[in-house]
């Protein structure tokens, strides 16, 4: 036990932003599960980049809302909560102008690409 936790302490600090505990715990081992998720994780938080910036673009911003939620499910495999749950909260549910929306999303944006990066580092450890 205390190998596989220095183990995963060491995989973790190779990567910038993604913190791996939660997929290796619910794949208990499993690398093809931890490949396919890893790989809809990839196909996702690409949507949700494209489509925050297009709903804040067109100033949908129930779709930008409702967007920002159904990325939250999607960010805590990876361990992004720390970083991501947050702003993502405060597109949901808060009052927000449209200039403090941009600002917000582009910080999550931002994340969300070191975290694509960072997935698809970890992803070629695993093919």
């Amino acid at each position: 036990m205390v190998n596989s936790l220095s183990i995963d302490s060491k995989l973790n600090k190779s990567y910038t932003v993604i913190d791996l505990t939660i997929l290796k715990d619910i794949s208990q081992g499993d690398i093809r599960f931890e490949k396919e998720i890893t790989e809809k994780f990839l196909i996702l938080i690409n949507e949700h980049i494209v489509d925050l910036k297009h709903h804040l673009n067109l100033g949908h911003i129930d779709k930008l809302k409702a967007t920002a939620h159904y990325a939250l499910s999607t960010i805590y495999v990876m361990g992004l909560n720390k970083l991501l749950e947050r702003p993502l909260k405060m597109i949901e549910h808060q009052s927000l102008s449209q200039n403090e929306l941009a600002i917000i999303l582009r910080k999550v944006e931002d994340i969300m690409k070191m975290a694509k990066a960072d997935a698809t580092k970890f992803l070629k450890t695993i093919i």
